[in-house]
């Protein structure tokens, strides 16, 4: 298991604008209905990013993390950990409303002390088990709803 600061994982763009213009993405693709799948959910991570930094406690600089379990055929990959007070909450982004949460599923199973998990995702808001699923636009209020 590791925990690496995101910045090793890839290095975040200012705004989800200039990473479009840093994959030079077409102009017409705006107009997509989908915009937030393209180039597999990056733009969807990289809008959660930037929420999840803009919308942090203002008194310390801003930190993500990411999680990567590297075991012989069973590889995870949570996409952000977040601390949150005395929490480490666990992040999944999906850029549509299905997708597959074993890695999220794997890690609030090998750390107990990280009572609940989050699945930002185009859906709607609900709970289940050990999971909060929020629809992306609320990826700024996950510190208040974790009390940070």
């Amino acid at each position: 298991m590791m925990l690496v600061p995101l910045a090793v994982k890839y290095l975040l763009k200012i705004t989800v604008g200039l990473m479009h213009a840093a994959l030079q993405i077409d102009a017409k693709w705006v107009q997509e209905p989908d915009l937030l799948a393209i180039h597999r959910g990056a733009v969807a991570e990289q809008f959660v990013a930037q929420e999840l930094i803009a919308c942090g406690p203002s008194d310390r600089e801003p930190e993500l993390f990411f999680w990567v379990r590297e075991a012989l055929n069973s590889q995870a990959e949570v996409d952000y950990l977040l601390a949150v007070g005395s929490q480490v909450v666990p992040i999944e982004v999906k850029a549509g409303a299905a997708g597959s949460l074993k890695s999220l599923h794997s890690f609030l199973a090998s750390h107990p002390h990280s009572h609940l998990g989050v699945r930002l995702y185009g859906g709607t808001t609900h709970a289940e088990d050990r999971l909060l699923h929020l629809p992306l636009y609320a990826a700024g209020a996950v510190h208040r709803v974790f009390g940070g």
